[in-house]
């Protein structure tokens, strides 16, 4: 589109001149942004989720983890992020808390 590197993948950012430069219409050759506030969708986000759990609670264990069936239909609790975790009653297990400001941002790790 004529965007330099920084700026391609959120040309919202950029200053009218260089989208008119580039070519670009917001709306019309590059679409508007879908998510403009991260945090409020990261929010219904867990609340969408905690909302189903609460609804099927035969499918979490009494520490707040997933159950799942296995192909031989043995059932097995599975890891459930902190965020997730709901007790029998539907209220999140102590320390469950907020959704961490790091999530999908992941450490590297150093090759030694």
């Amino acid at each position: 589109a004529g965007l330099s590197k920084p700026l391609i993948h959120k040309p919202w950012q950029s200053p009218k001149e260089v989208l008119e430069r580039a070519g670009v219409v917001l709306g019309k050759t590059y679409p508007h942004r879908i998510v403009t506030d991260l945090k409020e969708e990261r929010q219904h986000s867990l609340d969408s989720v905690l909302k189903m759990r609460r609804n099927a609670q035969e499918y979490n264990d009494k520490r707040g983890y997933d159950i799942i069936a296995l192909p031989d239909g043995e059932n097995t609790a599975v890891f459930t992020k902190k965020e997730y975790r709901i007790d029998g009653e539907g209220n999140l297990m102590k320390g469950s808390g907020k959704t961490s400001n790091r999530v999908g941002k992941s450490k590297r790790r150093r090759r030694r």
